[in-house]
């Protein structure tokens, strides 16, 4: 359908000429970067990957090591070469599979011990590395309970997740790794980011649609740790001052004018916002209360079944459209809901929402400060950056959610000083979302356009990927690339 821009030869020739200049004298070559590539069939991750590789070898003067691993068809070599980086490709399937039987015996051991036992799954390790919570998110992808795993489907997550493992440690036995530059830091994928800190290196993991990027080593050992140092970082260094803010919410959504008749019965309307059930829920997010966001959904739909007076209205996430979550929900409503329980199946409006909502509840995310920036209060499950300002009603066990859950009356609005001061966090947010670097630009245009072609059902990735090489090469051709801020590392957040 489109011109064939995406070709490795015509990327190659483009890139090639950015790089052929750079002859480093390594400072220490006993150590090196390695850019991981697990989502190489994405150009746009392969490309940010390799420039912030790039950005960290001119800062250290490091040599640089790529793994491109999947299907030879959407190996990045070819492109991890234009920069003049030292690449290779990894058939993970095929040593999958040798590791399987290399490993027999220990595997089905592992089986017979972790299936069906929740506890001993979480707290599983394989030589030295935490894997059970990668293992249960990656099974959430696939299924959207743990419980519905067959045992010979859990034996091949066993098999993947030892064959990763014993790649990793195979890739990062030869060179130390100082950084590992990586496009997954969850599921089964996220365990190079795991064998690479055992190794004591710093993790990477650039963001598409910020310039800020994080940085995660031992101490942090899971996303949610350094999700509270991004957002001290943000409200520290971004600025607001003359930003005018479109609205209080972060990031825009697909809106419905849907105004629901059977919310005007005289009682209080208590909206729960979901997630993305499959969203990394142990690696993401700090919920030490609920096992992940469906035992969440169930619990507290459990708990609301008894409570008479409230309409409580469940919200989809909008990101769930065109997978089995709303099937999923839908079905969950039906086995434990009543007449007070109503599903908006087609979602309502934000603005609907704000005029008829008296408590929005939710386990995760920036709902729990969006809404309370809009005068309504909050409840939250897991620990955000913002509840030290004293933004939502965060819980800290299951018996005073439950308890808040039952006693909905006796829960303040916020004051206004409280509402201010969460619509210039928001102000913050907005302010570093908005990118002047050209680079950065694209590629937050065109990771926007994704999640809307998601939300909407419709995704065209030959579309994305011709439109980003487009003009990723005429960025190339006006000499903009290493002026970017994933070149320069402005935003790399390392303490």
């Amino acid at each position: 359908m489109y011109p064939d821009i995406t070709s490795k030869k015509r990327f190659y020739l483009s890139n090639k000429k950015i790089w052929r200049n750079d002859n480093y004298i390594y400072k220490n070559e006993k150590e090196c970067i390695y850019v991981v590539h697990t989502l190489s069939y994405h150009f746009q991750y392969n490309v940010l990957l390799d420039l912030v590789s790039k950005g960290l070898q001119k800062k250290h003067g490091l040599p640089i090591y790529a793994l491109s691993v999947g299907e030879r068809y959407y190996s990045f070599v070819e492109g991890d070469k234009s920069f003049g980086i030292d690449a290779f490709y990894i058939d993970d399937n095929k040593l999958i599979n040798e590791y399987a039987l290399i490993y027999k015996e220990e595997i089905n051991k592992i089986v017979n011990k972790l299936y069906k036992n929740k506890d001993e799954l979480l707290k599983f390790k394989y030589k030295g590395i935490s894997c059970g919570d990668c293992i249960w998110d990656y099974i959430l992808g696939i299924t959207l309970e743990y419980d519905s795993i067959s045992r010979e489907h859990f034996k091949s997550i066993i098999e993947k997740t030892v064959g990763i493992v014993e790649i990793a440690f195979s890739a990062f036995k030869i060179h130390k790794p100082a950084y590992v530059v990586v496009d997954e830091a969850v599921r089964l994928e996220g365990l190079y980011a795991n064998v690479a800190m055992k190794y004591g290196a710093k993790v990477v993991m650039p963001n598409l649609s910020s310039a800020y990027h994080f940085v995660m080593d031992s101490k942090d050992k899971k996303i949610c740790k350094i999700a509270q140092r991004r957002g001290e970082a943000i409200l520290n260094y971004a600025k607001s001052e003359g930003f005018k803010s479109k609205n209080k919410f972060l990031y825009d959504a697909p809106e419905k004018k849907l105004e629901n008749s059977l919310l005007k019965n005289g009682k209080k309307n208590a909206f729960i916002f979901l997630h993305v059930f499959s969203d990394a829920p142990r690696v993401s997010y700090n919920n030490k209360i609920y096992t992940d966001y469906v035992e969440w959904f169930k619990e507290t739909l459990k708990i609301v079944n008894q409570i008479e007076g409230v309409n409580w209205i469940v919200r989809d996430h909008p990101g769930a459209k065109g997978s089995k979550q709303p099937l999923f929900i839908k079905k969950i409503c039906e086995q434990y809901g009543n007449k007070n329980i109503i599903m908006s199946e087609d979602g309502m409006s934000r603005e609907d929402i704000i005029k008829e909502a008296d408590v929005v509840i939710t386990c995760a995310g920036d709902v729990g400060l969006e809404y309370w920036a809009c005068g309504i209060p909050t409840i939250m499950l897991a620990e955000s950056f913002y509840n030290k300002y004293g933004i939502s009603y965060l819980m800290h066990d299951k018996e005073e959610y439950k308890s808040t859950l039952q006693n909905l009356d006796a829960l303040k609005k916020p004051s206004k000083e409280s509402v201010q001061l969460a619509q210039e966090i928001i102000s913050k947010f907005q302010s570093s979302m908005e990118i002047t670097d050209s680079l950065m630009g694209l590629f937050k245009d065109i990771r926007n356009k994704e999640i809307k072609g998601i939300r909407l059902e419709y995704r065209d990735y030959d579309l994305y990927n011709y439109e980003f090489i487009k003009r990723y090469i005429e960025l190339i051709d006006s000499d903009k690339i290493k002026s970017s801020s994933c070149y320069t590392l402005d935003y790399l957040m390392e303490e």
